[in-house]
């Protein structure tokens, strides 16, 4: 279920010059992208656009499925600064995007656990948020965040917080969620991390079409 962008013009209100004008893009299944730029070029904007937090202002964005278009699948976000509950355990906040989509709380548990493991948390699964740093507190939102029913994964500066090792495991999280086959897409200045993505778009701040900057 390819996500598409056709001819996409965005401006932000009282804009002089569009931020994206006449933008094509198609985002596949399995596959890891990274959208790199200096800041200002609309990294972020384009994940708002694509998760449907703002809407063109001409242009279609939509998933298709054997050549039938239909509305954007809800995307699952990692940001900088991800919600958590505070008074709960590392666990119970990953298990939350389980227990919302019908799990049983001892699947989404188990499977909480195992996620928290591969993001290098093992010991921290019973330990409050609120005693987590915030580097841990990251790779809990990744977990919770990968762990979601969604096909489209939207990530923003996801490693922003991280030191190398850390960044590493969040990139081979990401990874592997895109070879289980759903659309992953990072904005990142993360040149190692962009390096060893399947595709990389890259925004020019002052080119205002970038479908030939892939």
């Amino acid at each position: 279920m390819p996500l598409i962008m056709t001819d996409v013009d965005y401006a932000f209100p009282s804009a002089r010059a569009p931020l994206f004008s006449q933008l094509s893009l198609t985002f596949q299944e399995g596959a890891l992208t990274a959208v790199s730029g200096p800041s200002g070029s609309g990294k972020s904007t384009l994940l708002d656009l694509l998760g449907g937090l703002r809407e063109p202002t001409s242009g279609h964005i939509y998933s298709e499925i054997r050549g039938v278009r239909g509305p954007v699948t809800a995307a699952s976000w990692i940001v900088q600064h991800n919600p958590v509950l505070l008074g709960r355990t590392a666990a119970e906040n990953v298990a939350l995007s389980l227990l919302s989509a019908g799990s049983t709380h001892r699947d989404a548990r188990r499977n909480a656990v195992k996620m928290l493991g591969e993001m290098g948390l093992e010991d921290r699964v019973d330990e409050p948020v609120s005693r987590l740093s915030g580097g841990e507190i990251q790779r809990v939102c990744i977990a919770r965040c990968l762990l979601g029913p969604s096909s489209v994964i939207l990530a923003d500066e996801p490693t922003g917080q991280l030191d190398r090792e850390n960044s590493t495991l969040i990139y081979h999280a990401l990874k592997r969620a895109a070879f289980m086959g759903r659309i992953v897409v990072i904005a990142t200045h993360d040149a190692i991390l962009m390096q060893d993505c399947d595709r990389n778009i890259v925004l020019d701040k002052g080119k205002r079409d970038i479908s030939a900057s892939i």
